[in-house]
């Protein structure tokens, strides 16, 4: 119970940026030597110091940033590390928990907690204390037994436990990320013109998306009929396919744009395509768990996505809303027939 408690502490925290938290930007990286810090601190794309003498009364989140805890230096709760690399000279007074990333620890650390890592690397000095212990989680899915008594060496696609289950949307949530960063890298703006098509007609792309999908089905039917346009079939759905990871991440890069607008930061289109598609997947893969509904939630997705991307034409061009006609008024006044005359002079 302790360890799923430590596994979905990260995935609530991500949720919690949308809450009233103290959130480190751009302009304050940094607290003054010697400051006490109140309420929970949330690093993203950025880099924190705790320099000497300061003390941390909450819990800090690091999130693909770099943060520092110098020696002399407290931290008196948890510490969360997603994708980020944290050093520790200082003290933290409750549990490290490391999704992705690095943690570093020198000589003079002291973790009063244990430390949780899920495909992180702990790199400690011999003389750093840690009172609790350092446990790595790897989701089934990624153990390849090969010594298995059943000969069987393909790993379960479905995980059996909660625990396998939160460790694989995590994992689906980094590697969606990891692709949106690459994607934003080699195609940054084709990505922001996906974006805002979805932004000026969200209903128009969700409306495309579904014709898309709709007809796919019958399209691809006939293509299999021919039996000669097979492969041309299979070349239709691997499309497909390359356009719902487009319009996901083309969504996530909106939603990064949100985030940042909301820490008042601005970030590049690959951290900023990155930090949104790992929040969009976290939040439709958990949802995905509700029974019945939860698939609604990634189905929209998918929708919107589709359809933005049908809309800016793969990225290729700005998408134009269709503007409004009206008549002008002048028009309209001079249409007017003049007032019948009241008599008719003799």
């Amino acid at each position: 119970m302790k360890k799923i408690k430590f596994l979905l502490v990260p995935l609530i925290l991500i949720a919690a940026l949308f809450a009233n938290l103290t959130v480190v930007n751009a302009q304050t990286p940094t607290p003054q030597p010697g400051n006490t810090l109140q309420g929970d601190q949330v690093v993203i794309a950025n880099t924190f110091r705790l320099s000497e003498g300061d003390t941390l009364k909450g819990s800090l989140s690091v999130i693909g940033s770099t943060a520092f805890i110098d020696k002399g230096s407290v931290v008196t709760k948890d510490a969360f590390v997603i994708g980020g690399t944290l050093s520790v000279a200082g003290s933290i007074s409750g549990n490290i928990i490391a999704i992705g990333g690095a943690i570093n620890l020198d000589d003079t650390a002291v973790i009063d907690g244990d430390i949780t890592t899920i495909g992180a690397t702990v790199n400690r000095s011999p003389l750093s204390v840690v009172k609790g212990k350092i446990i790595e989680q790897t989701p089934t899915i990624l153990d390849f037994n090969f010594n298995n008594p059943s000969g069987s060496t393909i790993p379960p696609i479905n995980p059996v436990s909660p625990i396998e289950r939160m460790l694989t949307i995590a994992l689906q949530a980094f590697v969606m990320a990891a692709i949106a960063v690459i994607a934003a890298l080699l195609l940054p703006e084709p990505i922001k013109r996906v974006a805002n098509a979805f932004s000026e007609q969200p209903a128009i792309a969700g409306g495309v998306g579904l014709l898309v999908v709709i007809g796919f089905p019958v399209v691809l039917l006939i293509l299999i009929i021919t039996i000669l346009l097979i492969p041309v079939a299979l070349l239709a759905v691997f499309a497909l396919v390359v356009i719902l990871v487009y319009g996901w991440i083309a969504l996530g890069y909106e939603l990064g744009r949100k985030i940042g607008e909301l820490f008042h930061s601005t970030w590049v289109a690959a951290v900023t395509a990155g930090i949104g598609t790992l929040v969009l997947t976290l939040v439709a893969s958990l949802a995905n768990l509700i029974p019945c509904v939860g698939w609604i939630l990634g189905a929209l997705v998918a929708l919107f996505g589709i359809g933005s991307v049908i809309m800016a034409r793969f990225g290729s061009s700005k998408y134009r809303p269709i503007p409004r006609t009206s008549i002008p008024a002048q028009s309209i006044n001079s249409e007017v027939p003049p007032p019948a005359s009241g008599g008719s002079d003799s």
